[in-house]
């Protein structure tokens, strides 16, 4: 098992919101897996010309926050061109070679060169990183332990991979999670029944919604039972008539009272599921988001 968590360290991060929740965060999961945080950070062209005055200026920015189990920062020097895709993948390549429990950034901040907005860095590093992702950002409360986590899931195969990893992560600090699936609404089915033409097909709609609802409840409770044989505490629930899935999921995070919200994601270009609700989430929770690849 990993003994690391990697940190996207930015050290021209000016969102001092940002730097202070990903510190709560990281002394948090020192403490709960006792592992060490190793801070990265991509050095761009412009700057390789000048890598000792980058490095002092890396461990200047490191002496202003305290994070227990840190590490001396690891400079990569991305000789890929002036992109955002070129330091998310020499970010990933390492992360993957040090085997990283989880790569923690944040997001909705811009570094000191306007080279990138974190937060798109952010996003990027959604689609093509092999590790898990813990982002934190500037509307994220104030974390005190994390004890409980919403796991929300579209049921798909890559879903349940995901949530495998999940459980991993959980047993290891002692969080319950709570398995979270949304159903949606039939509104987008209304106008067959306006149609007298449509009403018999918006009767069948309606019954394979019916059908899909049991599968879902029965999918949810192996998920369930599955995560209490692993020692993990668990119950699940679905909600019907959803409009936004997104908006269910923050809802549901809030009222199950949780510490972090997990869901899993696509490599590669986005697609219209869960990848583009993660999408969502990440940019309207107040809670960190622990996003695991497909």
């Amino acid at each position: 098992m990993s003994k690391n968590f990697v940190w996207a360290f930015d050290p021209h991060m000016q969102d001092k919101l940002v730097s202070k929740h990903l510190s709560e965060i990281l002394n948090l999961l020192a403490v709960k897996t006792r592992a060490t945080i190793k801070p990265v950070y991509v050095v761009t062209p412009i700057e390789m010309n000048l890598p000792e005055f980058v490095r002092r200026e890396v461990l200047a920015a490191l002496r202003k926050v305290k994070v227990r189990g840190i590490q001396k920062p690891h400079l990569i020097f991305d000789r890929s061109g002036l992109t955002i895709t070129g330091a998310v993948k020499c970010l990933n390549a390492f992360a993957t070679k040090a085997k990283t429990k989880a790569i923690v950034v944040g997001t909705h901040s811009r570094s000191g060169i306007k080279r990138f907005f974190l937060g798109s860095f952010a996003e990027s590093l959604l689609m093509y990183s092999k590790s898990a992702v813990i982002l934190v950002g500037p509307k994220t409360k104030k974390q005190v332990g994390i004890k409980r986590i919403l796991f929300a899931t579209d049921l798909s195969k890559e879903s349940k991979k995901s949530f495998k990893e999940l459980l991993s992560f959980a047993k290891e600090i002692g969080a319950e999670l709570q398995i979270f699936h949304a159903l949606q609404t039939m509104s987008y089915f209304a106008n067959f029944f306006d149609n007298p033409a449509g009403a018999q097909e918006a009767y069948y709609l309606a019954e394979a919604l019916k059908d899909q609802e049991k599968a879902s409840i029965k999918e949810l409770k192996k998920l369930e039972i599955f995560s209490r044989a692993s020692g993990v505490k668990a119950r699940s629930q679905i909600e019907r008539g959803v409009d936004s899935v997104g908006d269910s999921i923050l809802r549901a995070g809030k009222d199950f009272k949780a510490d972090f919200i997990a869901v899993g994601t696509q490599r590669g270009p986005v697609r219209a599921s869960l990848g583009s609700v993660a999408r969502f989430i990440v940019r309207k929770s107040v809670l960190p988001v622990w996003v695991a690849p497909r």
